[in-house]
């Protein structure tokens, strides 16, 4: 197994002055944009044009990435309209072009979901060349993004992936692929207290326990395994959340160490407390897919529910290998709850419909490496 040390060796850093920029969302995904944009020395201004509309100054907040000598430059654009496009610059270039995601599901919504990064910047190009062809509209990352470790002197692995980003993950139209951020273990690393005390929390200082919903039918429940947050501090919100969403046609669980390794001690922590505390919840609220992280491999579960195969369980994607070295998994002969296992990198893209899913788990030069459709699952009593 590669040691943290080597991977450091292997990056890409930055030297000089550089700037990267990417998108995410504050606020409804479906009628606002926020773009941040990473520098050195901060932009002065950030305009945004709407498509036949005229260059707009927007109001900037700059916030220094503590001791690293960077600085996340941020605005956000709001009564957007559904698809629509937005370019923005910085006065004298270019910083990007986004979409907001579209509120229906017919076409299907397309999105890139997976996680664990950037061990090795040739890898994340490698998985994201060959999923960008799927034109992806959005992408929900569920931790382990630069494997900073929360350390000021690894910061530049963010540029790296950000600037890696922007080159590999262009939509057919231009466009890049926004990011809807969850947390992992590398964020925060063993030398900061809290999520906001680490470069990742200037990045991203949005709630890493939250909902994102999508239109009227759609709901990301993001949460965190035990990264600043217990487990067992969310399973109030959960419940809630999801009887708040049960009359949507799909919700889904977004975060990083799986509840059903592929890799993994069954019973290394926090694995048996996401079983215990968030699992009957996903199970009762109608969650249809858990996506999971953390082991750098490929895996499907079969349907699970009260911990057996069952048609009408929750079906668990994952294990969080887009841009890292693979692990070898466990097979479903050791592992029934396993439906399929594999040492390969890969992003998974999933197309939700009205009636249907459709998941996609892409491997390097585009292969497709497993398939699964699946139907909504209603919330019971």
């Amino acid at each position: 197994m590669r040691t943290f040390i080597a991977l450091l060796a292997a990056a890409v850093l930055v030297a000089g002055d550089a700037t990267s920029s990417f998108a995410t969302w504050t606020g409804d995904p479906c009628t606002t944009l926020t773009v941040r944009v990473l520098a050195q020395t901060p932009p002065a201004a950030i305009r945004a044009r709407r498509a036949g509309g005229e260059w707009q100054v927007q109001q900037v907040a700059v916030r220094q990435v503590l001791d690293t000598g960077w600085s996340v430059a941020e605005c956000t654009v709001s009564g957007l309209k559904p698809d629509e496009k937005v370019e923005f610059d910085d006065g004298t270039a270019l910083l990007g072009a986004w979409r907001t995601l579209r509120d229906r599901l017919d076409p299907p919504l397309r999105l890139a979901i997976g996680g664990d990064m950037l061990h090795e910047q040739k890898y994340l190009d490698a998985v994201c060349t060959a999923i960008a062809p799927s034109d992806p509209e959005a992408a929900v990352i569920g931790g382990d993004w630069a494997y900073d470790n929360a350390e000021s002197k690894n910061f530049g692995r963010y540029h790296t992936l950000f600037s890696t980003w922007a080159k590999t993950m262009r939509r057919a139209d231009g466009c890049g692929v926004p990011m809807i951020a969850g947390i992992g273990n590398h964020e925060l690393g063993k030398g900061r207290g809290t999520v906001p005390e680490t470069p990742f929390g200037v990045l991203f200082p949005e709630p890493m326990t939250r909902a994102v919903d999508i239109g009227a039918q759609v709901s990301f429940l993001m949460l965190n395994t035990n990264h600043g947050q217990a487990v067992a501090d969310q399973t109030t919100w959960l419940e809630q959340a999801l009887a708040e969403r049960k009359a949507r046609t799909w919700r889904f669980a977004v975060y990083h160490v799986p509840a059903y390794p592929s890799v993994r001690k069954y019973e290394g922590e926090p694995s048996p407390q996401v079983r215990k505390l968030w699992v009957p919840l996903f199970e009762r609220g109608g969650v249809a897919v858990g996506f999971e992280n953390h082991d750098h491999a490929l895996k499907r579960t079969v349907a699970l529910l009260a911990d057996k195969p069952d048609p009408a369980g929750v079906t668990y994607l994952g294990d969080g290998a887009w841009g890292v070295g693979e692990r070898k998994p466990a097979t479903p002969a050791e592992r029934p709850y396993l439906a399929m296992s594999a040492a390969k990198r890969h992003a998974w893209i999933v197309s939700i419909g009205e009636k249907s899913l459709d998941a996609r788990a892409i491997g390097e030069g585009g292969v497709e490496l497993d398939r699964v459709e699946l139907a909504p699952r209603p919330a019971t009593p």
